[in-house]
């Protein structure tokens, strides 16, 4: 395992937040918010040298609206300094994920922290004006 992974769990483990680990070098945090139940994954892609953190909004985007979503979410992502929106064109899921380059096979936690805190505040916030 990566000293990267390692910090991860460690921080989890600190903060007493539960998550599944799956074997490959990633968890799922499943985080409860004012409006929905947020799923989080958070690993190490050891191929490319990351660590990535995704959110996935329990809410689809329908069949027909998805096209005018792709253009929403392109102008989200217009200027984002940190991040990216997702939108799966398939299925209707939408994402936002961030990453970091590893630096010796580590992030450090307070990265690893802040990812994390970014990740979910934008999952609820996004999920929260969608429901409107």
């Amino acid at each position: 395992m990566s000293a990267a992974y390692d910090e991860l769990v460690e921080l989890l483990d600190e903060r007493g937040i539960g998550y599944w680990a799956n074997g490959d070098q990633a968890v799922r945090l499943d985080l409860r918010g004012e409006v929905a139940e947020y799923r989080i994954t958070a690993g190490v892609e050891p191929e490319t040298d990351l660590f990535q953190v995704v959110g996935r909004s329990p809410l689809l985007v329908p069949e027909g609206c998805r096209t005018a979503a792709a253009e929403t979410i392109a102008r989200a992502n217009y200027g984002l300094r940190l991040g990216k929106f997702e939108l799966d064109l398939d299925d209707g899921e939408v994402r936002f994920q961030v990453s970091q380059i590893l630096v010796d096979d580590a992030v450090g936690q307070a990265v690893i922290d802040r990812m994390i805190g970014t990740v979910a505040k934008i999952s609820a916030d996004t999920c929260r004006a969608s429901s409107y």
